[in-house]
C-alpha cells in the first residue's frame, strides 16, 4: 500500500511519457515529476535507514560506472585447461569481483592466433533455474553446459577468444551474502521494474571479467565484442552502457527486459548494437527487442533489429547458423 502511494502510476506509463506515447499534458508532466521526486525521497529514506555510504547503489547504472572506474586491477588466474577433439581449447580461470571469488571459461581455437591477436568476445549466458548446477552435463562440470555449448563453440571456431563468466552463485563461483541495504535495494528494484534483480549483480561480474580479459596474452585489445542471450541480453545492455567504447560492437539474442530503467543513459551509448529475436518467442516477448530498437532509433544510435520467423528462444538449425553469421558480419564491420 505504501508503495502504491509513493508511486502513483505504472512503469509502462513512465516509458510512454518519456517517449511521447502519451499526450504531453500538464497533468501527465506533473505526474512524472511526482514520480521522480518520490523515487528520490525513497532512496534518501533507504540510505538513512540502512547507513548507505556516499557511493552509488551497486546495482544502479552509476554503480556500474563506478565499478568500471575502479576495476582495472582485475586479472585472471588459470585454474585448469584441456583440449577436446573439436579443436577448441578450454581454460578455467578465477578472478575477484566485490571480494567474491568468481570463475570464468575461456574458449579459443588451437589454431595459431593471428599476428595482431584474436578478437575478444564476452558471452553473457541466460537464466539458470538451478545456478549451482550451471555448466554441468550428466553430473560433470562442463561449462557452459549443453544448452550453450554450440553457442560458445561457434564463435571460438571463427577465431574469437570467448570469455564466459559464471556469475556469482553459479557453479563453484562464490555466492553473495546480502546485507539489509542490498536486500532493500533488490526489493525496491523488483517492485518498480519487475526484473530479475540478481542479473544486475551479475552485470558487475561481467564488467570485472572484461578488465581481466583484455590483459590476456594473444588477444587484440582493440577488437572487443559482447553477446548475450535472454537474461544475458539485459546484462549486455547494462554492460555496454557502463563500458562504453571499450566495446567495439555487441549483439543480443532474445533479450530480457532491461531498457526502461537505464533510459537516461541511452543518449550516451557508444556501442553499435545488433538485436535478434524470434517473433513467437514465449520465454522473452519480442516486444522487449522492438521497444529497445525504438528507443535506439529515437536516440539516433547505430543498431539493427532482426525479427526471425520462429518461436525458438535460443535459435536452432538454420536460424542459429544465420544468427551467428549476422553476428560475425556485424563485428567484422566494426573493428
Amino acid at each position: 500500500m505504501i508503495y502504491r502511494v509513493l508511486f502513483p502510476f505504472s512503469e509502462s506509463e513512465v516509458t510512454a511519457l518519456a517517449f511521447d506515447m502519451l499526450p504531453l499534458t500538464s497533468t501527465n508532466v506533473l505526474r512524472l515529476i511526482s514520480l521522480k521526486l518520490n523515487q528520490a525521497l525513497f532512496f534518501c529514506c533507504l540510505c538513512l535507514l540502512t547507513g548507505c555510504g556516499s557511493g552509488s547503489p551497486p546495482i544502479s547504472m552509476s554503480g556500474f560506472i563506478e565499478l568500471v572506474e575502479a576495476a582495472n586491477h582485475s586479472s585472471f588466474d588459470r585454474v585448469g585447461q584441456y583440449v577436446d577433439n573439436d579443436g577448441v581449447r578450454r581454460t578455467k580461470v578465477s578472478y575477484t569481483v566485490d571480494g567474491l571469488k568468481q570463475y570464468a571459461l575461456l574458449l579459443s581455437s588451437i589454431a595459431k592466433a593471428p599476428a595482431g591477436g584474436r578478437p575478444l568476445l564476452l558471452l553473457n549466458h541466460g537464466f539458470h533455474s538451478d545456478p549451482l548446477s550451471y555448466g554441468q552435463i550428466d553430473g560433470r562440470n562442463a561449462r557452459p553446459g549443453a544448452y550453450y555449448w554450440d553457442y560458445a563453440q561457434a564463435y571460438a571456431k571463427r577465431g574469437y577468444m570467448v570469455v564466459i563468466a559464471d556469475y556469482r552463485g553459479h557453479s563453484d563461483s562464490e555466492q553473495q551474502v546480502f546485507g539489509l541495504a542490498d536486500r532493500l535495494l533488490n526489493w525496491y528494484s523488483f517492485k518498480m521494474h519487475e526484473f530479475y534483480k540478481p542479473a544486475y549483480w551479475y552485470t558487475r561480474d561481467v564488467i570485472g571479467a572484461y578488465f581481466a580479459a583484455v590483459k590476456l596474452d594473444g588477444i587484440n585489445p582493440e577488437q572487443v565484442y559482447m553477446v548475450g542471450h535472454s537474461m544475458g541480453g539485459g546484462i549486455t545492455q547494462r554492460s555496454i552502457l557502463a563500458l562504453g567504447n571499450r566495446i567495439n560492437a555487441a549483439s543480443i539474442w532474445s533479450t530480457s527486459k532491461g531498457h526502461q530503467e537505464v533510459e537516461p543513459y541511452w543518449p550516451s551509448l557508444d556501442v553499435p548494437l545488433l538485436i535478434q529475436h524470434g517473433e513467437g518467442d514465449e520465454s522473452t516477448d519480442v516486444v522487449y527487442s522492438t521497444t529497445l530498437a525504438g528507443i535506439l532509433e529515437f536516440r539516433g544510435k547505430e543498431h539493427q533489429l532482426v525479427i526471425v520467423d520462429t518461436n525458438e528462444h535460443l535459435f536452432e538449425g538454420k536460424h542459429f547458423d544465420d544468427a551467428i553469421e549476422r553476428d560475425i558480419n556485424w563485428f567484422s564491420s566494426h573493428r
